[in-house]
C-alpha cells in the first residue's frame, strides 16, 4: 500500500509540478560534463531557486560539488542553471541530484544521475 501511495505522489508531483528539472551527461575520453537545465510548465513568471550536487569517487578517493542559485523563469522558458566538468574514467563513479524548489521552498522538481564505474 504505501509503494502504491509513494507511486501515486511521484505522478501527482510530475504532473502539477511548475516546471520540469534534468540532468544531462555528456562524457568525453576524460571528463564527464553534467549539466542541470530547468523549464517552466506554467503560463506565468515565476521565481525557483535549485541545488545542485554531485559526488564523484574514484581510486583517488572522492570529491563533493554542491551548487545553489536563484533563478526567474517566464512561460514556456528553459534555462541552463550550472555545468560542471569532473574527471572521469571507467574507474570512476558520479551520482548527482538536481533539486529545484520554490519561493516557499517547497520541491517542485527534481532529477538524479549515476554513472557506475565500469572497471571498480
Amino acid at each position: 500500500m504505501q509503494t502504491l501511495l509513494f507511486i501515486l505522489w511521484s505522478i501527482s508531483i510530475e504532473v502539477l509540478a511548475p516546471c520540469k528539472a534534468w540532468i544531462n551527461t555528456k562524457k568525453t575520453d576524460q571528463a564527464v560534463v553534467v549539466t542541470g537545465y530547468c523549464r517552466s510548465m506554467i503560463s506565468e513568471t515565476a521565481a525557483y531557486r535549485y541545488e545542485l550536487y554531485l559526488l564523484r569517487r574514484g581510486p583517488g578517493g572522492q570529491s563533493a560539488n554542491n551548487q545553489q542559485g536563484r533563478f526567474e523563469l517566464g512561460p514556456g522558458q528553459t534555462t541552463t542553471l550550472s555545468e560542471v566538468r569532473l574527471n572521469f574514467d571507467e574507474r570512476t563513479s558520479v551520482v548527482g541530484q538536481l533539486r529545484i524548489l520554490d519561493a516557499a521552498g517547497h520541491l517542485v522538481a527534481q532529477d538524479s544521475i549515476r554513472h557506475t564505474a565500469t572497471h571498480p
